[in-house]
């Protein structure tokens, strides 16, 4: 789990991690998952639902895209390689032989990361990131991200990790 504030890289770092495990093949595939929690009313999105997820998880991509070439990425993405999970329709889906990232996780509920955490399995790594302090849930108290951390003690292999460098504008602070 990687916390931090605005502009602490949570979400690069993650992807480097997946990608370099990939480039290794230490795993097959990487699966991002983000909460579509919108803080704004987008009225209807058209397309496909890979069309509109994809516009969840672009954050991810273009930090792909920044760490390594553009036609490869998405390469990648048309083989399968990277793949984009709905919260919404991970039940029944087993995580196996990839690193599948949660970004975004203070917006996931406590009902969405249990969800997402019973699909490990047993070859899988998992990554999740999120800011506790930018939960834009409307019931705060329902974000899954701060009940994991709360329980990390409590779970064998789970490690918290706090981001504190800023990589953007100062402004970001």
């Amino acid at each position: 789990v990687l916390t931090g504030v605005a502009g602490s890289s949570k979400s690069f770092l993650a992807c480097q991690v997946a990608l370099d495990m990939f480039f290794k093949r230490q795993i097959n595939r990487i699966s991002f998952c983000r909460p579509t929690v919108a803080t704004e009313d987008l009225g209807h999105l058209p397309g496909t639902l890979e069309e509109k997820y994809f516009q969840w998880c672009l954050p991810l991509i273009d930090n792909m895209y920044k760490m390594y070439d553009k036609q490869k990425i998405d390469e990648m993405i048309h083989q399968g390689d990277i793949i984009f999970r709905p919260l919404q329709f991970v039940a029944g889906v087993t995580f196996d032989d990839e690193v599948a990232i949660m970004d975004e996780a203070q917006n996931a509920t406590k009902e969405q990361m249990v969800r997402f955490l019973t699909r490990i399995g047993p070859n899988a790594k998992v990554l999740i990131t999120g800011d506790p302090a930018q939960i834009d849930l409307k019931q705060k108290s329902r974000s899954g991200l701060q009940r994991l951390i709360d329980v990390e003690h409590k779970i064998d292999k789970l490690y918290v990790a706090h981001l504190k460098g800023n990589y953007r504008n100062d402004i970001a602070r």
